[in-house]
């Protein structure tokens, strides 16, 4: 049986399935090799890849929605955030730092995330329904 990594993207608006998995696997490999050298860096060039990819159905639910996408701004964040990371030594991903130094990677805000993932921690209200939902229209369906 053939191992293989599967990869699956969050929610909001994406760029193309191509552009995704460049940034994606630039990222990985970047880190492979800063943290433990050329040989796994080469084991995840040979591992078979599979980005799941559905952006093209959320970028298009958020548009309906009412909500914007700069698709190129949206690809020059990520690259320029790729780029950034690439700058790092191991010890700036640790701990508070790291958490420190993500936040401020240049791109847009991560608080819709935040919302979605702090979403879960509040099963004991019903706001936290009605207020997740309107301010993240497209997690209604995964509620549902």
């Amino acid at each position: 049986m053939t191992k293989q990594l599967v990869f699956i993207h969050g929610r909001n608006f994406k760029p193309s399935k191509p552009e995704l998995e460049e940034i994606w696997y630039a990222a990985l490999r970047h880190g492979l090799f800063r943290d433990f050298g050329d040989a796994k860096a080469e084991q995840f060039d040979d591992v078979e890849k599979q980005l799941v990819y559905y952006g093209n159905h959320s970028n298009e639910f958020l548009r309906n929605e009412g909500d914007k996408y700069d698709a190129q701004a949206d690809l020059a964040d990520r690259r320029r955030s790729l780029e950034a990371l690439k700058r790092w030594d191991r010890a700036a991903f640790l701990n508070d730092v790291g958490k420190s130094n993500y936040e401020n990677l240049p791109g847009k805000s991560s608080i819709r995330e935040t919302l979605a993932d702090i979403g879960d921690r509040w099963p004991f209200t019903a706001v936290s329904e009605r207020f997740l939902s309107r301010a993240l229209p497209d997690m209604r369906q995964y509620w549902n």
